[in-house]
């Protein structure tokens, strides 16, 4: 988002950040959605470390991502910060992983073939089974992505 350094910067100057900082820290239940769809900055990634620190057994946070573990590392641009950040989040956690193609996607092919039924071209790419694998993590908390099982 243009200018986002810029506001980022008044609220920090105005105290802004630093009250919408004690709000997230201290609410019932902290849900963030998508982590990941953008690598964070470096601000970012210090915030939303502080924020899992600040909450780590003291409050619940709900998280969902498209990206592994495994990428985390690069998406907080430094490789130590996102290890603790993970370690906090998965010491108590229960991880549940969905696996299998995007509603989106799914929807997609469903309007695709109705298309090509009607003889109409569809230029939609294929979309392919995710990759598998997993990942292991301090305390022995495997995350497995793609294949057949259902949740952890």
């Amino acid at each position: 988002m243009p200018g986002a350094g810029v506001a980022d910067r008044a609220a920090r100057a105005d105290g802004t950040h630093a009250k919408l900082m004690h709000k997230v820290m201290r609410c019932d239940l902290l849900i963030i959605d998508d982590f990941g769809l953008r690598p964070l900055t470096e601000q970012g990634a210090d915030d939303l470390y502080e924020i899992i620190h600040a909450r780590y057994e003291r409050g619940s946070i709900v998280m969902t991502s498209n990206r592994s573990p495994a990428e985390w590392p690069d998406l907080f641009g430094n490789a130590l910060l996102a290890s603790a950040a993970l370690d906090r989040l998965t010491h108590h956690a229960r991880i549940t992983i969905i696996t299998g193609d995007s509603y989106r996607q799914k929807h997609r092919r469903h309007k695709d073939q109705a298309a090509a039924r009607n003889s109409e071209p569809t230029g939609s790419p294929a979309i392919g089974n995710e990759p598998t694998g997993s990942v292991t993590f301090p305390g022995n908390v495997t995350i497995e992505t793609g294949g057949d099982h259902a949740a952890a």
